[in-house]
């Protein structure tokens, strides 16, 4: 695993599609770029990788590697401009978009996780 202290923020893609949708629905977004995503709940990529061992439920050695040459230590996104034009949003927890996403992956792919 590269860069496994680095902190990113991870957006459920169906959160993600209701922002764009939110957005293509507001006269306010017209002709104006937004930045979709969570911007909070900054993990670890180690972290990321132990909450996936977990919920798979694998005990399974995580080998942290180098750091990516290049890569930022930090990426969150800043939605400022998206809640001006939404007031309420709520995003799917990390947990659960994990849990989701791998149930999906299982169920639509016929190659093994781990």
């Amino acid at each position: 695993m590269y860069s496994p202290y680095h902190k990113r923020t991870f957006c459920y893609v169906g959160d993600a599609i209701n922002m764009i949708i939110n957005l293509s629905k507001s006269k306010l977004s017209k002709n104006k770029t937004f930045n979709v995503g969570v911007d909070t709940n900054e993990i670890k990529i180690i972290d990321l990788a132990k909450l996936i061992l977990v919920i798979l439920k694998k005990k399974l050695k995580i080998l942290p590697m180098q750091v990516t040459q290049g890569s930022s230590y930090c990426r969150c996104p800043s939605i400022k401009k998206y809640k001006k034009i939404v007031d309420k949003i709520k995003f799917t927890s990390l947990k659960v978009g994990l849990k989701n996403t791998l149930e999906w992956y299982l169920n639509n792919n016929k190659s093994k996780i781990i």
